[in-house]
């Protein structure tokens, strides 16, 4: 559409003014013009181009300002729809102007639309079908120009796509890939025969017997192939997952990162035993120096969508970016990537280490400091600080300006080495820092266990305590032992405990305190004692708060108090009952002032329903008011039994409406 053209022709004006709005139209040079009068004056200049498919809007007015709040001024062009433009910008409602009576058109301009869209003759007449004529084409039109918009960028997406060098079918690539899964199995069928337990090996697919009953999950070698391999006499089948990154050089400037899920599959089935391996390209990224990068995911959800049935497209689809990765070493030295960062690439492959390596090439140039971790061998340290240390993040325990590898850690070079043998994290690092501050040895054997664990220097609480390193890991160890808990559940118990202790002005450097033997008893003890205290506060506040409730306690008694032949109803004396009972019970009821108010303010009543046989026991709590029963729960607000109580709810409801009618009628017989 030639708009310098357009905007020299001259509108088609109208006859005479009006407060309504007028459309007027013309055919010039092939394009139909739809001209908008608003009251008596030219908002704008809508053309169609049916050769093209095209539309677009002229404005006329100064300043015209649409529901949306964009503004418009005179002769500048937008690609408004003319029923969007009708409806004043309001494209979640146009089509309401379909039915509006202040839209005028005369007949000789309807048959110009008509004629020029080729309209069947039964359309035309009416201004709603002139406008939905018109919208019909226009949204023709914008459909036709997202889907040539779509076929154009998806041809772009294959035409990349196509470039990417194959991989799977690489001979030394899968080769590595059956080295990601070292796991090999044989699986036991139930049957004994007289030749002994029948076993299928998943490596050569071959079958033997054996007369020793080997144990599940046992190490046995293969009759056939010599396999070494986990034996599974309650399974028949093992799946396991590895995500994969592959680097390929794309052209002289650009690296493409390919993101594979990988599954094998070991199985037996049909008396037959084998190993299949499975695919799925899930995530391409685009890498250029200087550039945005451009990410691609699969489309596919089939796990075997390989690199030529796999679609790709620029948006999620589902797929995410996990953070572990075990990375290809084949094809990294071929990319323009930094060499220092290939080097740290191929370290991280050969030692088989899973990591978040997406994220390590793009922290690369801000942290060139990891490259020491890497060429050192502390992959365990450098994966957490790329996890979990955000790059605009501050790393107060690393000099990240240092020059070598102790400096870095802010340790001497023994201690160093020492980080380096165990393959430390940042728990370890710590620990041996504090080593070197506090002049104290930590044996070596604690020192593995505090790397394998993860346990810092502060959940030790030596800070507290006063004990050493090897006495807290000591007493940690003998705690979980002792205890049979884990190690995150001891070291909570132990950090509440001397808390409680310090609060009680118990000497933390005491042996028999710093080191109870019985701590989770003492913990107990100490956490009951202070329970009672605070609940013995608490009950003389909500006493004093909602003293009502004991002042009214007969009236309430007399009123609600009920008994059947299984189950009594009584009556809290004091708000501290109530208390009581809602601990008792885990609910709400205690827990909340809502309940003591509202009984308070005489608006409705707690009442606690127990069984006859053990009346002291909580059973259900209940809240009426008047008659109505508003809610009735047990323990944990769940409703045991719930027939047979709803049937003795029923009975007390009887019994406290008999008792309401009765004062009534007592009451009008004493006036």
């Amino acid at each position: 559409m030639e708009r310098k053209k357009l905007e020299k022709t001259l509108p088609e004006p109208i006859s005479k003014k009006t407060s309504d709005i007028v459309l007027t139209t013309k055919i010039t040079e092939g394009v139909l013009e739809v001209d908008i009068y608003e009251q008596g004056e030219l908002l704008a200049r809508h053309f169609i181009k049916k050769e093209t498919e095209e539309y677009s809007t002229l404005f006329m007015k100064d300043k015209w300002m649409s529901a949306s709040g964009n503004s418009y001024g005179k002769g500048e062009w937008y690609g408004l729809k003319l029923q969007t433009l009708l409806a004043n910008g309001d494209t979640q409602y146009s089509w309401w102007v379909r039915e509006r009576k202040d839209i005028h058109i005369s007949e000789e301009h309807k048959e110009i639309v008509a004629e020029y869209l080729k309209i069947d003759k039964n359309w035309r007449g009416k201004n709603e079908n002139v406008i939905r004529m018109i919208d019909n084409e226009e949204t023709n039109y914008s459909y036709t120009k997202k889907n040539r918009a779509y076929d154009r960028k998806r041809k772009r997406i294959e035409m990349k796509m196509a470039a990417v060098e194959p991989i799977t079918e690489d001979k030394e690539f899968t080769e590595w890939i059956e080295k990601v899964f070292p796991n090999k199995y044989i699986f036991r069928e139930n049957k004994e025969y007289k030749r002994g337990r029948k076993y299928y090996c998943a490596t050569c697919g071959k079958t033997f017997f054996e007369k020793k009953n080997w144990k599940h999950n046992g190490i046995q070698m293969c009759k056939k192939c010599g396999t070494t391999a986990i034996v599974k006499t309650r399974q028949i089948g093992i799946n396991e997952l590895k995500d994969i990154i592959v680097f390929q050089k794309y052209d002289e400037d650009t690296v493409v990162e390919r993101i594979f899920r990988f599954q094998q599959n070991s199985y037996l089935h049909d008396q037959k035993a084998e190993t299949s391996y499975h695919q799925q390209e899930r995530i391409r990224l685009f890498l250029k120096k200087g550039e945005k990068t451009k990410i691609y995911y699969g489309c596919s959800h089939s796990r075997d969508a390989d690199e030529w049935e796999q679609d790709w497209w620029d948006t999620k689809n589902g797929m995410m970016f996990k953070k572990r990765y075990l990375v290809y070493p084949g094809s990294i030295m071929d990319t323009n990537l930094p060499k220092e960062l290939k080097d740290m690439l191929i370290i991280g492959a050969n030692a088989g280490k899973e990591m978040d390596y997406n994220e390590l090439v793009y922290e690369f140039e801000g942290r060139q400091f990891l490259e020491y971790l890497f060429k050192s061998k502390m992959l365990n340290l450098a994966s957490e600080i790329i996890s979990e240390y955000p790059y605009w993040s501050e790393i107060k325990f690393l000099d990240v300006n240092a020059t070598n590898v102790p400096e870095l850690l802010k340790l001497d070079k023994q201690r160093a080495n020492r980080m380096k043998e165990v393959d430390g994290n940042v728990k370890t690092l710590k620990a041996l820092q504090w080593e070197m501050e506090k002049g104290e040895k930590i044996s070596q054997e604690n020192l593995i266990y505090i790397t394998e664990n993860k346990i810092g220097i502060d959940e030790l609480r030596i800070e507290k305590t006063g004990l050493s390193v090897n006495k807290a890991v000591n007493y940690l160890r003998r705690q979980i032992e002792q205890n049979k808990m884990d190690k995150k559940q001891i070291l909570q118990f132990y950090q509440d405990y001397l808390d409680m202790a310090a609060d009680r002005g118990m000497d933390l450097h005491d042996d028999i305190v710093r080191a109870n033997k019985r701590m989770i008893e003492f913990h107990n003890l100490y956490l009951e004692e202070k329970n009672r205290k605070a609940n013995e506060k608490r009950a003389k506040d909500l006493n004093r708060r909602f003293a009502n409730i004991k002042k009214d306690y007969r009236d309430n008694k007399a009123k609600y108090g009920f008994e059947t032949e299984e189950y009594i109803f009584i009556l809290p004396k004091s708000a501290e009952d109530i208390m009581v009972e809602g601990q008792q019970q885990h609910h709400c009821v205690g827990a909340s002032d809502t309940y003591f108010n509202r009984m308070n303010k005489r608006q409705s009543f707690i009442v606690f329903m127990r069984k006859k046989i053990e009346p002291e026991v909580p059973y259900y709590t209940i809240e009426i008011k008047d008659t109505e029963i508003k809610q009735a729960y047990s323990a944990y607000d769940r409703q045991p039994d719930y027939q047979n109580v709803k049937k003795e709810l029923n009975k007390w409801k009887q019994e406290i409406k008999k008792r309401m009618r009765e004062e009534k009628e007592h009451g009008r017989a004493a006036s």
